[in-house]
């Protein structure tokens, strides 16, 4: 995997609050590049259309019906650049 640019950012998102804080603690000192948000866990990404590279979901997939697996799905695409990509 390439290395990214020093002015890449990051966005996590989670809907556990202790998740949030072992993430926010262990990427503290990256704190001007990545950003850690609690959710209520409804299906939004807090990003404009366009402005994302890549959309990466780990452990999410196979918690989701059937009907929000498939919106989860589709809504990557609004917020990717043409050549982002959904990991």
């Amino acid at each position: 995997m390439k290395s990214l640019p020093p002015h890449a950012t990051y966005l996590g998102l989670d809907t556990s609050s202790i998740m949030v804080d072992l993430a926010r603690t262990r990427l503290n000192d990256y704190e001007q590049r990545a950003e850690i948000i609690l959710t209520d866990g409804s299906i939004h990404l807090p990003v404009s259309d366009s402005s994302c590279d890549r959309v990466v979901s780990n452990y999410v997939l196979d918690l989701l019906s059937p009907l929000l697996l498939m919106i989860l799905l589709r809504k990557p695409n609004g917020c990717l650049s043409q050549r982002g990509s959904f990991v």
